[in-house]
């Protein structure tokens, strides 16, 4: 397998325990991804997602009170986007991406699935546009 292969199978897990990974040639899971618009999930604004591990999507009030939710066991790759955050107030955040086509850049701009599970049921489903910044 070529290093380009080999490039295209690196995934990088995102959790508490284990580090993006330090090879210089994988995608490097830094930055953030704000929403193209603002939307409410049951009286919360959905922020943006920071993917630095360990990876958390980040939920404000009216109040701009902010608070930041773990996405423990997340997945970031050039081609993927597969986030889980249990423990919001609003229930368990998805954030589902895949890349569709070989012009889609993830530093960039990407169009993502946002689902919120409460209590077994699905109570949001959206496609989302999230834009990549680096932040601080």
């Amino acid at each position: 397998m070529g290093n380009a292969d080999a490039d295209a199978l690196a995934v990088c897990r995102i959790d508490s325990t284990v580090n993006v990974a330090t090879d210089t040639e994988a995608f490097e899971a830094t930055g953030y991804l704000s929403p193209d618009s603002s939307f409410e999930i049951s009286k919360y604004f959905f922020a943006y997602i920071s993917l630095t591990p360990p990876a958390t999507v980040s939920l404000k009030t009216a109040a701009a009170d902010e608070w930041p939710h773990q996405c423990p066991g997340a997945i970031v790759t050039r081609d993927t986007l597969d986030l889980s955050c249990p423990g919001t107030p609003v229930g368990t955040i998805n954030v589902q991406w895949r890349r569709t086509n070989e012009w889609e850049d993830p530093l960039n701009q990407v169009r993502a699935l946002v689902s919120v599970r409460r209590k077994g049921r699905v109570v949001l489903s959206r496609s989302v546009c999230f834009h990549w910044w680096e932040g601080d």
